[in-house]
């Protein structure tokens, strides 16, 4: 590009610019108009800065310059630089910036009228669904559901718009996912399922949809299932729900373990706390899981950080504890940092760890 149409461009996009954020239809069509084509088309579509007149449009609603901005030539499949909720989203095209920001009628005029990509994503591949999906912008989901929108496209992470509706408690939103069929059994890169950002969320009514999907409390990469998510975050309700759903006794142990050392560790909760403990050890172990479960047992170190206590696995090993003050004290410190991953599952202090350095 020429030094001088290089220059008018990007005066002219200033402009421009300034125009929408004002909402001038009238001027940018004067201008737009009456300037010379070339000069016009790296205004409206050149990389020549990250801030582009229809992303800017679409962003901030301007139903009328979007139309116009098409009119004279902007590709609906160029992308910019926008801000939501202070936080910078690069490789923005128009549809996604307007289905985030939740102005339905620009969503429909950049598909139907300028026939934008309905799947193409920002730098971190988040689509318009799943932008849409954040807010729960259930009018703009139905949209660009009937128009064909990839249930299935995750972001970097592999998380899907079913996941991140569920992880925000948009109940309606979820409900619709489902019946257009969305995967309930997708995992992101870490093994995540949309149950496990249900039962972090804390919604019971979402964690119910999804079970209603047929979803099954599937582990993730470091073995943590949603019963045992739910019981990290504290969510009694959702425990409660998922208990039935889990066949292993060992995890139905760990899970009321769980949850009782977050109600003493994150809410002071002691007499709770202790008896979401006892319950765990009033539960069985099947013979089919007592080979499993003595090997956990014999692999389990006593440590001086510990004060040379056991995990209990008896009603009579617990109440040597349950009132050591010192002892619960001791849960709320965040001894290891993101090394506690490391550690078994299993270990009633290991799970208490992973709980400090986990919320």
């Amino acid at each position: 590009m020429e030094a001088a149409l290089l220059s008018e461009a990007t005066g002219l996009r200033t402009i421009i610019c300034n125009a929408i954020r004002t909402g001038n239809n009238s001027r940018i069509e004067l201008l737009l108009t009456s300037t010379a084509t070339q000069i016009v088309d790296q205004c409206l579509n050149s990389e020549m800065s990250d801030t582009i007149p229809l992303v800017i449009a679409a962003r901030y609603g301007r139903l009328e310059i979007v139309r116009t901005l098409l009119k004279m030539g902007a590709d609906p499949r160029v992308v910019g630089v926008v801000k939501f909720d202070g936080e910078t989203i690069a490789g923005t095209p128009p549809l996604w910036a307007a289905a985030a920001a939740g102005y339905l009628e620009v969503v429909r005029v950049l598909v139907e009228e300028g026939q934008a990509d309905i799947n193409q994503p920002t730098s971190t591949n988040s689509t318009p669904l799943r932008g849409a999906c954040y807010d729960g912008l259930l009018e703009i989901v139905k949209s660009l559901i009937e128009k064909g929108a990839d249930l299935e496209i995750a972001n970097r992470h592999g998380h899907t718009s079913l996941m991140i509706a569920a992880f925000r408690n948009k109940y309606e939103v979820v409900k619709v996912l489902l019946r257009a069929g969305a995967n309930v059994s997708a995992k992101t890169l870490k093994g995540n399922t949309a149950l496990h950002d249900a039962a972090e969320g804390g919604n019971l009514d979402i964690v119910r949809l999804l079970l209603d999907a047929e979803a099954t409390l599937q582990p993730d990469e470091i073995g943590l299932c949603p019963l045992l998510t739910s019981a990290i975050c504290g969510h009694e309700a959702i425990v409660e729900h998922l208990l039935p759903f889990c066949d292993s006794a060992v995890k139905k142990r760990d899970a009321l373990k769980l949850l009782g050392c977050t109600l003493i560790d994150k809410k002071m909760d002691v007499f709770n706390g202790s008896n979401f403990w006892k319950r765990a050890l009033d539960i069985p172990i099947p013979y089919s899981e007592r080979e499993e479960f003595d090997k956990i047992i014999q692999s389990q170190e006593i440590l001086p950080v510990y004060e040379n206590l056991p995990e209990p696995h008896t009603q009579e090993e617990f109440s040597q504890f349950e009132h050591n003050l010192d002892f619960i004290r001791m849960l709320r410190d965040p001894f290891f940092g993101d090394a506690i991953m490391q550690l078994p599952l299993n270990s009633f202090l290991s799970l208490s760890l992973i709980l400090t350095n986990s919320l």
